[in-house]
């Protein structure tokens, strides 16, 4: 993919593609948090997307979620792509490509909050409420950070790092830790 995104327009492609777009290129930049030249871009970025590969959805816009922004959980990604995808046709179109990218790279610290609100319980849930009860008892916690170590920090760091740990070990004796 990101050979994809690496083949430059021609010079004609371009001014065609400012001059078809240019309409939304224009509402893009009044109703999100990104300057012309970047507008442009992204749905340059999103027109190589389809043109290497038809219609962007769910599954190619996670691949680009987790190549380019380092988002690898799965049903978070595809949270994200629920929200992109405006019109529920489970693809990506190129102005709800900008305004998504918008939030997730720009939103407020308030729009982020409520976004990661609302994704976060969902994933929280999915993930860890395995007797499908609405609730997370201590049993389906215990178990899914069992399967899934990872999970016992979901919302956030409650256990020092490895490294911080061997730091501080040291301390005591020298023996301790090596890495």
């Amino acid at each position: 993919m990101p050979d994809t995104l690496n083949l430059p327009l021609t010079p004609e492609e371009e001014a065609r593609f400012k001059r078809r777009y240019s309409d939304l290129i224009k509402k893009l930049v009044h109703t999100t948090r990104f300057s012309k030249d970047e507008v442009e871009s992204l749905l340059v970025m999103h027109f190589k997307l389809e043109r290497a590969g038809g219609p962007l959805g769910y599954e190619r816009a996670a691949e680009v979620l987790y190549s380019l922004l380092g988002m690898t959980d799965e049903l978070l990604t595809i949270r994200v792509c629920d929200l992109l995808d405006r019109e529920n046709a489970r693809k990506i179109t190129m102005e709800s490509w900008v305004v998504g990218l918008s939030l997730l790279l720009r939103g407020s610290f308030e729009e982020r909050i409520q976004l990661c609100f609302k994704d976060m319980v969902l994933l929280v849930m999915n993930k860890m409420d395995l007797d499908r009860d609405g609730k997370i008892s201590f049993e389906d916690f215990h178990e899914s950070v069992t399967q899934d170590p990872l999970m016992m920090q979901c919302l956030g760091r409650c256990l020092p790092t490895q490294r911080a740990a061997c730091k501080f070990l040291i301390t005591l004796s020298p023996k301790i830790c090596r890495y």
